[in-house]
């Protein structure tokens, strides 16, 4: 009961939103995903060794999956670059809580088909408790990366 507690205190510290670029003319009509790239510049993954792309890339596929939108045959894959993040340390986390600044991830998104990019978008997702909860960092990155997919859904579908 304490662990479901907090993970719902978790996910409620957490935001998340999905920016289609300016010049979108995609229109979802039913695209399915066969894989997911997660990249992250070396830099980036340097100062935020908490993160780790591929539980990312499987919580994106989970995602895809519980929707209905992950097909093995499929011709589409989806392209997540990482273009900035900052994980807060834990002890920041709990002393400070949200005085110690968030904690987000900024990605850009492409649907890649066989013939390159399909369609864009930007998708980013932020925690900012503090507390016990929110100074375990594996509870804050993943919270984190199951908001962060769940825009990657809305983002290609333009559903919530």
């Amino acid at each position: 009961m304490i662990l479901l507690g907090g993970t719902l205190l978790a996910v409620a510290g957490c935001a998340s939103s999905v920016e289609q670029r300016a010049d979108a003319t995609f229109k979802y009509a039913g695209e399915k995903v066969r894989a997911v790239n997660v990249t992250v510049p070396a830099d980036v993954q340097a100062r935020n060794a908490e993160f780790n792309p591929e539980l990312m890339r499987q919580a994106i596929q989970k995602a895809l999956t519980a929707k209905g939108l992950w097909d093995a045959a499929a011709m589409n894959s989806l392209d997540v670059a990482i273009t900035e993040m900052r994980i807060r340390h834990g002890v920041a986390a709990v002393m400070l809580g949200p005085l110690a600044g968030g904690d987000h991830i900024n990605g850009n998104v492409d649907l890649r088909g066989a013939t390159g990019v399909i369609h864009g978008y930007k998708v980013n997702s932020s925690y900012a408790l503090g507390g016990f909860v929110g100074g375990v960092d594996s509870v804050r990155v993943n919270a984190m990366n199951d908001a962060f997919a769940e825009r990657v859904i809305e983002g290609l579908t333009g559903t919530k």
